[in-house]
């Protein structure tokens, strides 16, 4: 893979080389290795309520159990808020631990990060001091535990990113720095085959929409594009196919597609679909993953059609060949057919189903979801929306497509 995981440094040692990816089916099983060669004696365990059961990762406990003192803990939310981590701190407290592994989606990743980069600076005993440090983007430049990641979805990128979305009440913050990332990535495609066709739905467009706004963000480059490119020809062919019928081949294409997708968006960040997508979660209950593809084809049409006088940010030149090269990976010949694609592969994941996408919802909140968008994600954003503009965009998403056009 391109665009190597930037260093991580911390005072745990032995240290295992920052941000070392450990890949291949049932990779998972090498866990317990991995911890010995770090050295780890106290463990804290961050995982999914469901999802460490499910994935199979549990497999792994009884043998971890032997070799650490391990605690295991999760008690934090789908998408983690600063009650969640000021909690996870003060467990990491009690236990002491000298690694922290992070099993489950993006949100138990996020929280895994941001207790680790945390417990160096706070012990978790004052939600206050705890929120003034999230809002302030307080983490430590270093952490003093050691940090390994175990996605369980093909979808978020968490592992490979330098940053974390944490709630304090109902706004969203990002915190970011180089303790949050990890030491270690074990990243087996297995994991991800057994949550529910939507799990794998969600988490695998959002993946897709990682790398399509990464191609177009203000804040990319070269080698971000590049990963970007990567990420979508793997994803493109097998994300329809693993969500309905998931296989091992298609299992490794999502996992490594997946994880590009991360390493494009840790440089380059994401943009719209992403920045509406907090609120269509919280406000609405749509998977973050559904919340992202709501809006992401009718957010591709408009950079698509842009012209000199919408641009911002970046070139007008550079975004034509930006959009230029999107439309050679989708493999299309115009603007059109580019929309097209992109929304036929949402319609035929399932997440364009008017009850389950909660589209009346969406109609009675649509000004304030409209208004709710994060202006960090909006600035690196290539073209400019108005509230009117995003608005449009929301209400498109709600169109009864879930047939094919005649």
């Amino acid at each position: 893979m391109s665009g190597p995981v930037p260093d991580a440094r911390h005072a745990v040692t032995p240290a295992v080389a920052p941000g070392v990816a450990v890949v291949g089916h049932g990779s998972i099983d090498r866990l317990p290795e991995l911890l010995r060669e770090a050295g780890a004696r106290r463990v804290l365990l961050i995982h999914g309520r469901t999802s460490l059961e499910a994935s199979g990762a549990a497999r792994v406990l009884p043998e971890l159990e032997r070799d650490v003192a391990l605690r295991r803990w999760a008690e934090h939310q789908p998408n983690p808020t600063v009650e969640d981590v000021t909690a996870g701190l003060a467990v990491a407290r009690a236990h002491a631990p000298d690694l922290i592994v992070g099993i489950g989606g993006g949100s138990t990743l996020d929280t895994a990060k941001i207790v680790a980069a945390f417990t160096a600076v706070d012990d978790g005993s004052d939600v206050g001091r705890v929120a003034r440090r999230i809002e302030e983007q307080a983490a430590a430049a270093t952490r003093d535990v050691g940090l390994m990641l175990v996605p369980t979805t093909s979808g978020s990128g968490a592992q490979v990113t330098h940053f974390a979305t944490v709630y304090v009440g109902t706004t969203k913050h990002s915190v970011a720095g180089a303790a949050l990332l990890p030491d270690r990535i074990v990243l087996d495609p297995a994991l991800a085959m057994s949550g529910s066709a939507h799990h794998r739905a969600a988490s695998g467009i959002d993946a897709l929409a990682q790398a399509i706004e990464s191609l177009w963000a203000v804040g990319g480059d070269a080698t971000s594009r590049a990963d970007a490119v990567a990420a979508i020809r793997m994803l493109l062919p097998a994300l329809v196919r693993f969500t309905h019928a998931p296989d091992d081949a298609d299992a490794e294409a999502m996992a490594t597609g997946s994880q590009l997708a991360g390493v494009a968006i840790n440089r380059s960040r994401t943009t719209v679909p992403h920045a509406l997508s907090y609120a269509l979660t919280q406000q609405v209950g749509l998977a973050h993953g559904h919340a992202v593809a709501h809006t992401l084809p009718a957010v591709l049409a408009r950079h698509l059609a842009a012209d000199a006088t919408d641009i911002v940010g970046i070139g007008v030149s550079e975004h034509r060949r930006n959009m230029d090269r999107l439309l050679d990976t989708l493999d299309v010949r115009d603007a059109d057919e580019a929309v097209a694609r992109v929304e036929s592969i949402v319609r035929d994941l399932g997440l364009r189903d008017p009850e389950r996408s909660a589209h009346p919802a969406i109609v009675d909140r649509v000004d304030d979801l409209a208004r709710s968008i994060d202006p960090v994600r909006t600035g690196n954003n290539p073209v400019a929306f108005t509230h009117d503009e995003l608005r449009a965009i929301l209400l498109e998403g709600t169109r009864d497509v879930t047939a094919p056009p005649a």
